[in-house]
């Protein structure tokens, strides 16, 4: 499917093994139906350890602007929450976010086990554990390729501009400034 909306973007998470594809820039704060404005919690991230995402997303250059996620209690927050191992996530820029979560925390991807290509997130990224502007923790043969991050980013142990913790996965040709 083709998204177009911030609607159809949380719907993902009723079909988490799909193939998807941005079709526009999703301005998340410039109406009423924008993040802020789904209570003090905000946007739920796509998957979980539990049910994670297992499908293809291909953001076509686009990007999403203003995502709001307030999860301070929550493991696995981003726009995406866990990325299985099958999955690809690519071509997708996430600008001004202003994401909090608890433990496995980033911009793009609370935790990364599949593939992360030509992405970037700039803004604030806030958590405990394992946070980064980008992924909290690429793990366990995730790979990231030629994304970036930039903002700010918080923590208290295992925080990382681009990344918060990366063990048995690769980075290539990725940087963090901020």
């Amino acid at each position: 499917p083709i998204l177009n909306n911030l609607y159809q973007l949380q719907w993902i998470n009723r079909a988490l093994n799909g193939k998807y594809e941005l079709g526009r820039d999703i301005d998340a704060g410039a109406t009423k139906t924008d993040t802020a404005n789904w209570g003090t919690i905000g946007f739920n991230p796509l998957g979980d350890w539990s049910n994670s995402f297992k499908g293809m997303f291909d953001g076509l250059g686009h990007t999403i602007s203003d995502l709001y996620i307030n999860r301070n209690s929550t493991t696995y927050v981003g726009l995406f929450g866990y990325i299985n191992s099958s999955s690809t996530v690519k071509n997708i820029g996430l600008t001004n976010v202003d994401i909090t979560g608890n433990l496995y925390v980033g911009g793009l991807a609370g935790e990364n086990n599949g593939l992360i290509q030509n992405s970037y997130s700039s803004g604030s990224v806030n958590g405990n554990e394992q946070v980064g502007g980008l992924v909290g923790r690429n793990w366990g043969g995730g790979r990231v390729q030629n994304s970036y991050a930039s903002g700010s980013v918080t923590g208290f142990n295992e925080v990382g501009g681009l990344v918060g913790r990366s063990e048995g996965s690769t980075i290539e040709n990725s940087y963090s400034n901020g």
